[in-house]
């Protein structure tokens, strides 16, 4: 039985930066990211290789944490 309401936020992301160092090179993957996730609703991410796919699937699975902003899940922050 789902109980969630059709409106019910599942997933947000606010603010939310994340970027990687490569030798003397920072390559920033999200600046000031948002993001929200209503339940019932469906999402694709596509682009390119390396546009950031995965770090964001990364993120919102809490395998990767964010150099700023905040990632909720059900109202939980994972930070």
């Amino acid at each position: 039985m789902n109980n969630s309401l059709p409106d019910q936020q599942i997933v947000e992301l606010s603010g939310v930066r994340k970027a990687f160092v490569e030798g003397a090179q920072e390559h920033i993957v999200f600046r000031d990211l948002a993001l929200e996730v209503l339940a019932g609703e469906s999402l694709a991410l596509t682009g390119r290789s390396g546009a950031g796919k995965s770090t964001l699937l990364n993120l919102v699975a809490g395998i990767d944490t964010a150099d700023a902003g905040s990632v909720t899940i059900l109202g939980r922050p994972l930070a």
